[in-house]
């Protein structure tokens, strides 16, 4: 797009008088308007371009706000650094929601978002946000490979949980279980001692009846000495294994915790386990002999 000429500036201020001196504060200087981002579509972004030999006043509301955005968007903070793009990164996001909830320019909405994260510097910082956002929208538009691209691209440049959960949710709602479990592995690739994608991943195996497969994803993450918060852990699998009725392998678990750590309250959730397990298994014994067998631990 070319640049807008000085007098439309001046014309557009002009007609902006009224406005609060803090909204001028992006009109300080007339950088160039939104560029095209995909040499597929390299004029996707032109509809204020036949204006520019126009008077500002003929302008429709739409294309002034535009015009706003734009300028907006082209004071890129100077420094890479995350701090700086916080605030930034939102009027991007406000620009898109603008053009896909009141214009209702789809392409145009598609061309923010795809311009918004290439100029993000995502070897430095990014924004799961703006990614989920972008997704978001092409879900949408019925569009999901066009989201599964975005989504497999914020993986590949900025592998952050929040974008790791959303995906296999996003996956688990359309019934993709194998593509779940891919993307769990490369959860677990990227962020190791997340203890949350551990119980989540099987979990997942455990809705499919594969008991071993989750058993065997339990016992690889809390051999790791630098797993992060692995209490959380070793409480699912201690309750995945009540849930399947193993109470011998439950106590076994609780043991094993108990011979790294010795916290009163797993002293107490193991006292209640034995309690609980104790009465199941004497009210379903059959002849007082076994009961007796299981009360005292006989035989």
């Amino acid at each position: 797009m070319k640049f807008a000429t000085d007098q439309s500036v001046a014309n557009f201020r002009a007609l902006n008088a009224k406005r609060s001196p803090s909204f001028f504060f992006f009109l300080s200087s007339p950088p160039p308007l939104l560029s095209s981002v995909c040499s597929a579509a390299p004029a996707r972004l032109t509809p204020l371009q036949p204006l520019r030999s126009l008077h500002p006043a003929s302008w429709t509301q739409v294309e002034r706000i535009r015009e706003v955005h734009e300028r907006a968007i082209a004071n890129v903070p100077p420094a890479e650094e995350k701090r700086y793009w916080q605030r930034y990164i939102y009027l991007w996001i406000n620009y898109a929601l603008y053009e896909e909830l009141d214009v209702g320019d789809i392409e145009r909405t598609r061309d923010v978002y795809r311009e918004c994260l290439n100029l993000i510097p995502h070897k430095k910082f990014s924004f799961a946000k703006i990614w989920l956002l972008a997704a978001q929208f092409e879900i949408r538009q019925l569009n999901l490979a066009g989201a599964r691209q975005i989504l497999g691209n914020a993986i590949g440049k900025a592998p952050k949980d929040k974008i790791f959960k959303k995906y296999i949710e996003i996956e688990l709602q359309l019934g993709n279980i194998d593509h779940c479990g891919k993307l769990y592995e490369k959860y677990l690739e990227c962020i190791l001692e997340n203890c949350y994608a551990w119980s989540k991943y099987a979990e997942l195996e455990r809705s499919l009846a594969e008991t071993d497969r989750a058993r065997a994803i339990f016992e690889l993450p809390i051999a790791q000495p630098t797993l992060g918060m692995p209490e959380l852990l070793w409480k699912a699998y201690i309750d995945f294994e009540i849930s399947e009725g193993e109470y011998d392998r439950t106590r076994q678990l609780y043991e094993r915790l108990l011979d790294r750590t010795k916290p009163l309250k797993v002293w107490v959730s193991y006292a209640k386990f034995k309690a609980s397990a104790m009465d199941e298994v004497v009210d379903g014994a059959d002849s007082l002999e076994e009961r007796r067998r299981v009360l005292f631990g006989l035989g």
